[in-house]
């Protein structure tokens, strides 16, 4: 039995403005079932609301058959028992969501914003390490403000493993909460 989590990343562009309709942000057109693929790519939630927009996700996954459901806790949407081939389907079913629900461009964050993300990532690092889990190193700030910039930002949670339990995913999203 598998099971997809969709984590509502700290930052991103959505997709890029004259990009072709049959591409999926963040899958390489070699992706397989069971490759691990970048997580949702979505604008910070200090300038969106992010439970209701994944609300709205689940809404459009259920509409295309997927037994999609809102953990208000993460905030993070999960579609239980995804196996094999199906996984692929789900993100490509989850992009089309995203084009139809649409991404709202996030707001340029200054400078301090940023270093204060930066802090917070920090701090939920050390959360994850002394819940048991290796979490890559963070760069320097100034490495971090440049991938900021470039929309892919080091993030603790990307160390997690994607295969946890939901109830694990909870736990640690209440220990450790995302910024």
């Amino acid at each position: 039995m598998g099971l997809l989590v969709l984590v509502v990343a700290c930052v991103g562009k959505g997709v890029p403005a004259g990009q072709d309709q049959g591409e999926i942000p963040g899958i390489p057109s070699s992706a397989a079932p069971g490759d691990r693929l970048d997580p949702v790519d979505v604008p910070s939630t200090t300038t969106f609301d992010a439970a209701y927009w994944l609300e709205l996700q689940v809404e459009c996954l259920r509409d295309k058959g997927w037994n999609a459901q809102f953990d208000p806790e993460g905030p993070s949407l999960i579609v239980p028992n995804v196996e094999g081939e199906q996984r692929l389907e789900l993100v490509r079913a989850s992009a089309e969501c995203r084009t139809a629900v649409g991404v709202p461009e996030p707001a340029e964050l200054t400078e301090r914003e940023i270093r204060t993300r930066y802090e917070r990532l920090i701090a939920v690092a050390a959360c994850l390490e002394a819940e048991g889990y290796e979490v890559k190193p963070p760069p320097s700030f100034e490495v971090f403000l440049r991938e900021w910039r470039e929309g892919s930002p080091w993030h603790p949670y990307l160390s997690v493993p994607d295969d946890l339990s939901p109830g694990e995913w909870r736990r640690i999203n209440r220990v450790c909460p995302q910024p």
